[in-house]
């Protein structure tokens, strides 16, 4: 089996630590903290350097 990358799994634990509230609900606080943890590899994967995942 395939070792994960570990920026994939940052991602995917902060999602689901996050619960489902806040993936619906309008959130200043929550936006601001996505935004300054993955808004550079948002970027790399528009780029299509996380193609790889």
């Amino acid at each position: 089996m395939a070792e994960l990358d570990p920026q994939a799994l940052s991602v995917t634990k902060f999602w689901r630590d996050a619960g489902e509230d806040a993936w619906f609900e309008k959130s200043d606080p929550f936006d601001t903290d996505l935004r300054n943890r993955f808004l550079e590899l948002h970027y790399a994967a528009a780029r299509r350097e996380c193609d790889g995942w």
